[in-house]
């Protein structure tokens, strides 16, 4: 008997554990019906509104530099006409790459001319071609400065390749070779540009040479042309200023012919001149 009893317990005890939880999950699933599950995994789920995807292709270009110099160049140069009144500039393109020339840049004779674009006061802009290279060398000897742009190295050698060029290079005011002398180092005219005057070149020499075999002769020119200007204005610029830019940073050049001489005749003199002063 006494062990029935205990039996009968021990059942009643499950029976009314089991009814116990039943009733607590019937509570606690009519509690949550009022609100729409919410697993702690959404939070982290994309928004409803999700980011519009960009594809490489619908992003702009970003040029590092302009190389529309139009608006800067239809404003007047601030110039002393006694500082240019001596000088030609100079810029040449040439027909062929350094790699379709045997020899490559130790060859720089072997390039040849496609246009060279020459400005002064008197004659302003005028471009030369391949037939006029000894009359646009007797041109450059009127003057008493050629100013360049590496002209020493590169254009003089160019037209040494055609004629003689005695008497170029002690009329040489090379910006590239004064600035050198300067910083220690070569830069190119597009980011002396650049940081100078805030405009870039409106092509390179690759495409100058592909555009001329294409017929595109006018595109070539104004390319050339460009550069002219550009140096111009970076000499013009230096003159008013007193420096130039170059990676961002001043650098003081006194590039005013009216202080001292600026070509390699004069240095070449002032140079004999000391070694003699020596040796008395």
């Amino acid at each position: 008997m006494f062990g029935f009893a205990v039996v009968f317990i021990l059942c009643l005890a499950v029976f009314i554990l089991v009814l116990f939880r039943n009733v607590s999950r019937a509570e606690i699933g009519s509690k949550g019906s009022n609100q729409e599950p919410r697993p702690y995994i959404a939070e982290f789920t994309a928004s409803p509104e999700p980011v519009p995807v960009v594809s490489p292709q619908a992003l702009p270009a970003v040029s590092p530099k302009p190389v529309d110099a139009s608006p800067l160049f239809n404003t007047a140069i601030s110039v002393n006409p006694r500082e240019i009144d001596s000088e030609i500039y100079l810029d040449i393109e040439t027909l062929r790459l350094s790699s379709e020339v045997p020899g490559g840049w130790s060859s720089i004779d072997k390039f040849g001319i496609a246009v060279a674009v020459t400005w002064d006061l008197q004659g302003q802009f005028r471009a030369w071609f391949e037939d006029d290279v000894s009359e646009l060398v007797a041109e450059l000897k009127r003057f008493e400065r050629i100013v360049t742009y590496n002209g020493e190295r590169f254009d003089f050698t160019v037209l040494s390749g055609y004629t003689s060029t005695r008497g170029l290079p002690t009329r040489s005011f090379d910006v590239l070779v004064h600035l050198t002398q300067t910083i220690g180092y070569r830069v190119k005219l597009d980011d002396v540009a650049f940081h100078t005057l805030g405009v870039g070149k409106n092509g390179d020499g690759l495409e100058a040479v592909r555009l001329w075999r294409e017929g595109k002769k006018d595109a070539v020119i104004d390319y050339c042309k460009n550069d002219v200007e550009l140096l111009m204005r970076v000499v013009a610029h230096a003159r008013e200023h007193g420096f130039i830019k170059v990676k961002g940073k001043r650098i003081p050049v006194d590039w005013s012919p009216l202080r001292h001489s600026l070509t390699r005749r004069a240095s070449t003199q002032k140079s004999l001149a000391k070694g003699a002063g020596s040796r008395s």
